[in-house]
């Protein structure tokens, strides 16, 4: 009881304020929907104030209290995302243009792709042209593609392909002997072409096929990045070519284009000094990383394999003697008649 007779209150008049703050906190912290969130602590200040100077003036520390902790939360308070439609209209903008750029630049995409494929298709038909002065290859018949040298090799080595056919070379009016010249000639005319710019590669030193890279680093090679492999089927005239070549898969085509391989072999034979055949030997060499040595990089296996293909073919070509064995045996002839749809003509 007061002195006056007055009841006393139940709540100390210096934690009013405070109260009614923190009624006011509760109360408008949810309405996010109709206040802005980083001005609720100044709609706070100004009613806790008001109920300071109300109800106990005297209780101007608890009030000061609530002020400085309104002032704070504004300051670290989350602020909400601004909605002005300027802003709206900008990000929009902004996600047009990036949708643009995206398909501008998978239309560039697209167009160098195409021009790549048209490219490669050219340079492929123009190879096919360039071995028509040989009155044996008409325009009109091409070969059967495949870019490494050694597919053309391999099955020849026992077997004499001149002048026997299945149904699909005799559809093609030719032999598998004849597609293996072809692919000699373009090889080699690809490398006159010598598209890559490649050190060394021209008339007499071409031979794009399966064998042992420099695997050297990337380097700038005719104003590009130009990689070069370790071991890799190298093909003619998609590639991969790294101006890599192989004296071996060279020497086998010998029984096809004779008159391609010697003057190149001779080259060979003078390029490593006379007397040394270790180009020709080797599972290839690569004259462009010309740091590697005086002939660049030179391979320094040399595979039975490919050693096994060449002493074939050099005797294929000097007496016929593996191919006369082949047509003499009978497995070989019954093999080569069952064989899809049949070999005829020829000695079968």
């Amino acid at each position: 009881m007061h002195p006056d007779g007055a009841p006393r209150s139940r709540v100390n008049p210096a934690w009013k304020p405070l109260a009614l703050w923190c009624l006011s906190w509760a109360v408008l912290w949810p309405l996010d929907d109709q206040l802005d969130l980083a001005n609720k602590p100044l709609i706070l200040l100004l009613a806790s104030t008001v109920a300071a100077l109300w109800l106990a003036p005297w209780s101007a520390l608890a009030t000061g209290a609530s002020a400085v902790l309104a002032l704070t939360l504004r300051g670290r308070l989350p602020q909400p995302m601004p909605t002005e439609p300027g802003l709206l209209q900008h990000a929009q903008a902004l996600c047009n243009q990036m949708g643009s750029a995206l398909e501008h630049s998978q239309a560039l995409h697209q167009v160098t792709q195409a021009r790549k494929a048209a490219q490669s298709q050219a340079l492929r038909n123009t190879l096919l042209a360039a071995i028509a002065h040989d009155h044996r290859t008409p325009l009109r018949i091409g070969f059967l593609y495949a870019g490494p040298l050694f597919i053309h090799q391999f099955s020849h080595a026992w077997i004499d392909f001149r002048g026997i056919r299945d149904a699909f070379m005799r559809a093609k009016d030719s032999d598998y002997f004849e597609n293996s010249r072809r692919a000699t000639y373009v090889q080699r005319e690809y490398a006159m072409r010598n598209p890559g710019s490649f050190t060394g590669c021209g008339t007499d030193c071409w031979g794009l096929s399966a064998g042992d890279g420099p695997g050297a680093k990337r380097r700038r090679s005719a104003g590009r990045r130009q990689s070069f492999y370790g071991y890799a089927a190298r093909s003619v005239p998609y590639g991969p070519d790294d101006g890599t070549i192989s004296g071996s898969a060279m020497l086998s085509s010998l029984v096809f284009a004779p008159e391609l391989v010697l003057p190149a072999l001779r080259a060979l034979w003078s390029r490593s000094g006379g007397g040394d055949a270790t180009l020709i030997r080797a599972s290839g060499f690569n004259p462009t990383v010309a740091e590697a040595g005086p002939n660049g990089w030179v391979s320094p296996g040399e595979f039975g394999l490919d050693q096994g293909m060449t002493v074939l073919m050099i005797e294929n070509h000097r007496s016929g003697l593996p191919w006369r064995l082949g047509r003499a045996n009978p497995f070989v002839r019954a093999g080569l008649r069952r064989a899809g749809a049949g070999f005829k003509d020829g000695w079968l």
